[in-house]
């Protein structure tokens, strides 16, 4: 049959939709502003030199245990809340020192490398 079409199952976005990450219900990336603002406060806070190298590890498809950390960095970031506490563990077990804005008291830059 000439000029006959083939039937359509599903949707170009569907189909495309099957290959981009999935997003937990934290997902998020804070904006520059933001976190410009928290950095300066940590600065006063405890200390943390205009010379630290300041990390941010988290913004959406990235994998915080893949970023490059420098000797002697924070990281000063808005982490994903459903996996704060792996986030906390990584960070003290490879002595990186963080100060993770998050729903949850006692996160602190802590001695490290």
């Amino acid at each position: 049959m000439l000029g006959a079409s083939i039937p359509k199952s599903r949707s170009y976005e569907e189909f495309v939709d099957e290959f981009r990450p999935e997003k937990i219900s934290d997902d998020c990336y804070a904006p520059p502003e933001v976190c410009d603002v928290v950095l300066a406060w940590v600065r006063d806070e405890y200390g943390v030199g205009d010379g630290v190298p300041i990390v941010r590890s988290f913004w959406p498809g990235a994998d915080y245990g893949c970023v490059e950390y420098p000797d002697g960095c924070v990281v000063v970031d808005n982490p994903p809340f459903s996996i704060l506490a792996k986030i906390i563990q990584f960070y003290q077990a490879h002595g990186i020192r963080f100060f993770l804005f998050a729903p949850r008291p006692g996160i602190v830059v802590r001695e490290g490398r």
